[in-house]
């Protein structure tokens, strides 16, 4: 999933404006080991508009455990972007 020039971008292909120079809401969901079924569920809401949702996106490989988290800047440019009360939950249901 990528940030860049007013969308958001996955897999290369760009899914849905997104606002540049405020506070974005994103949530990712995704089952691990057995729960694992080869797709994602993303919810993107900027402050004071309306939440996005991409249910059923697909990734690579099956998850089988979660490894590391990590965010990336990359730019050609002076830029910066800040990450804010980030939380990750294991939902054993």
């Amino acid at each position: 999933m990528e940030l860049r020039d007013g969308k958001l971008w996955i897999r290369k292909k760009p899914v849905a404006d997104v606002p540049v120079d405020c506070w974005i809401h994103v949530k990712v969901e995704a089952g691990l080991g057995e729960k694992a079924d080869g797709t994602w569920n993303l919810e993107v809401t900027p402050r004071g508009g309306s939440t996005i949702r991409r249910d059923g996106l697909k990734y690579e490989s099956r998850f089988g455990e979660l490894e590391r988290l990590s965010f990336n800047a990359v730019s050609d440019v002076e830029a910066s972007f800040y990450l804010d009360n980030i939380k990750l939950e294991i939902n054993r249901e």
